[in-house]
């Protein structure tokens, strides 16, 4: 099995650096390119195809949250996790409505975001086991995105994920990323679970 092909992106060289160090043993890690800001990350995705992007939130110029949101649009199966030195329950919810997949305090063990970048490599989430419960995740019943909404109600219509994408004109990774969104705003663990809470909650029919 290839390994994970990593970029990093944050404004401090010692952070950079630090990556490099952190995932060299890992031999089912690759760090592939690092990058100053979120401009040059854009760009580099394309060059050097990762499967995840580690991005820190607070950049000069184009910041974490933007750096992910064009990440999302430019290239949908790519997944973003947030390395940051904030940790708001504020942060948290705009990184994960932006498209990140997941989200690790930098004051973490380096551990953490060592598994932050396997787990999201897989399509699922992750939030760093260190924030408090009510940090974990957005509120159970956070009110999905208009899209999510969509996605999720072609779900609970019955169609599977190829099928949503083309009734939606999608492609079929921004299906599975917009549906990850919707769990994580819902505190759902699973594409059933987001469903079942959108139905009660009222964001679906």
């Amino acid at each position: 099995m290839s390994a994970t092909r990593c970029l990093a992106v944050d404004d401090h060289e010692a952070v950079r650096t630090g990556m490099a160090l952190l995932l060299g043993p890992e031999s089912d890690l690759e760090l592939v390119g690092v990058a100053d800001c979120g401009e040059r990350a854009v760009e580099m995705v394309s060059e050097l195809d990762p499967d995840v992007v580690v991005v820190d939130m607070r950049m000069p110029g184009m910041d974490g949250i933007s750096t992910v949101r064009q990440l999302t649009t430019l290239a949908p199966a790519v997944h973003e996790v947030i390395y940051s030195g904030y940790s708001d329950k504020r942060l948290i919810g705009d990184a994960l409505s932006a498209g990140a997949n997941g989200f690790v305090a930098k004051r973490s063990p380096s551990g953490d975001l060592v598994r932050a970048i396997r787990t999201v490599a897989t399509g699922q989430p992750f939030v760093d086991p260190s924030l408090s419960a009510t940090l974990l995740m957005p509120d159970r019943g956070e009110r999905p995105s208009e899209r999510e909404r969509e996605v999720l109600q072609q779900y609970a219509d019955g169609l599977h994920t190829e099928g949503v994408a083309r009734m939606l004109g999608l492609g079929v990774e921004a299906v599975k990323a917009d549906c990850r969104r919707a769990m994580a705003r819902l505190g759902a663990s699973t594409r059933t679970q987001a469903v079942a809470v959108a139905l009660r909650d009222g964001f679906i029919e």
